[in-house]
């Protein structure tokens, strides 16, 4: 749990053709612009199609590049629905436990508390 997580909102994120988003921060009017931003090494990946496809903090991409620079491995994805680049990080012994192989559909997702909400 993040600090002062307990003392921020619950929102819920609505966003079309990705998902539902749950995360902490301070609440703004319906409508108005935001973002949420959850840290590269906080996220987890997980195997296609999802145990629950309807579940929120989850996103189906696509591995399009694995770069294994020592220490940590950097895994290049893109979301399915929308074409969006992300990266996630992970310790480059637990990836070669199993890993995913490029071009592979993976999930995905994160706790609600590793997720800040973003108002502009």
């Amino acid at each position: 749990m993040l600090p002062d997580s307990a003392s921020k909102d619950l929102i819920h994120l609505a966003v079309d053709r990705v998902g539902t988003f749950i995360c902490r921060g301070t609440a703004v009017a319906i409508g108005e612009t935001a973002a949420c931003c959850v840290r590269s090494d906080r996220m987890s990946l997980g195997a296609y199609p999802p145990l629950d496809p309807n579940a929120p903090n989850q996103l189906t991409a696509r591995i399009v590049a694995i770069e294994f620079t020592g220490y940590i491995t950097r895994v290049s994805l893109m979301v399915e629905s929308t074409g969006d680049e992300l990266t996630y990080k992970v310790r480059t012994h637990d990836w070669l436990v199993d890993p995913p192989q490029e071009g592979q559909l993976v999930t995905l997702h994160w706790k609600i508390d590793d997720c800040v909400f973003l108002s502009h």
